[in-house]
């Protein structure tokens, strides 16, 4: 299987960021148009970053030059001479996770219709400046073209012919995540598969910690009413035991805790406030008992 398909306009005569202009008719293209130009990560030379090759290129100067609709496509966003290019990535090849992540990067941009664009920089030698403004240059030597989100260029662009309308994979995510890092930009875009996973994760967190709690509680009168968790901090330790020939009307009293003094209802067997959990006093339980409160 051939590899991801992309065009674009690889650079026009607009003054660039650094003040440069590129002389359109002054390129020599010759190597693109043999096929011998290369794709390459922000102008690396290193050779894991080259992500494919040139496989046409063309010098357009108005519509008449268009010979297809994608060339007219592009003409129509800028309306001024500039190189036209095609493409193919080696994210077909083996396990070239940059190039995958440009990959993944442009079905991203028509899938979502992101914002992030990924634009060009052509790349080669300069052969001569022009003598009254060197910052023309009027005779380069193309031989490659750099994909990057920073160009000195801004009216390039880049795109993919061959991307289909399915979401990305979470396998895709991370050869746009490991692109991302490569050029130390954030993708400031959601992806799908990826939000689910976060969201999965945030549940199964929340589950966890109910979990966690569900047990806390399930351990039992394992120490005072304070050390419980949730509701079990507001119970009030007694004896959990009644005889059957108590009148609850009867048995109800109230009463002032020995301790803070807040008044409350005392309830069967209570041994402890139910304001500020202390340990009632055993003579204080042995006169409420006897009814000497």
């Amino acid at each position: 299987m051939l590899g991801t398909e992309i065009d674009g306009i690889a650079g026009n005569s607009v003054r660039d960021t650094a003040g440069e202009v590129l002389d359109l008719d002054g390129c020599d293209i010759s190597e693109l148009e043999q096929g011998l130009g290369y794709l390459n990560d922000n102008h690396s030379n290193k050779l894991p970053d080259v992500l494919g090759k040139i496989t046409f290129a063309k010098k357009i100067y108005s519509d008449k030059d268009c010979e297809d609709d994608r060339q007219k496509y592009f003409w129509n966003k800028t309306k001024s001479p500039f190189l036209y290019f095609k493409g193919r990535l080696f994210d077909q090849k083996g396990d070239h996770r940059s190039a995958k992540a440009v990959a993944a990067i442009l079905q991203h941009q028509f899938v979502e219709k992101s914002p992030l664009k990924l634009k060009a920089s052509v790349e080669g030698n300069i052969v001569k400046r022009d003598e009254k403004d060197k910052s023309v240059l009027k005779h380069t030597a193309l031989k490659g073209i750099a994909l990057t989100f920073s160009p000195a260029n801004n009216l390039t662009l880049v795109e993919s012919t061959t991307v289909n309308k399915s979401k990305l994979s979470f396998k895709d995510y991370e050869n746009v995540q490991h692109y991302a890092n490569l050029i130390k930009v954030e993708p400031p875009f959601s992806i799908p598969e990826y939000d689910k996973l976060i969201q999965l994760k945030d549940k199964l967190k929340e589950e966890m910690q109910k979990l966690e709690k569900a047990l806390a509680i399930g351990l039992g009168y394992a120490g005072a009413p304070s050390d419980l968790v949730g509701g079990g901090v507001l119970q009030v330790e007694s004896l959990d035991v009644k005889k059957e020939d108590d009148d609850e009307d009867d048995n109800l009293k109230f009463i002032e805790c020995p301790n803070c003094g807040q008044e409350q209802v005392y309830l069967p067997y209570q041994v402890r406030c139910s304001h500020c959990d202390k340990s009632i006093p055993f003579d204080f339980l042995k006169k409420l008992l006897i009814g000497k409160i």
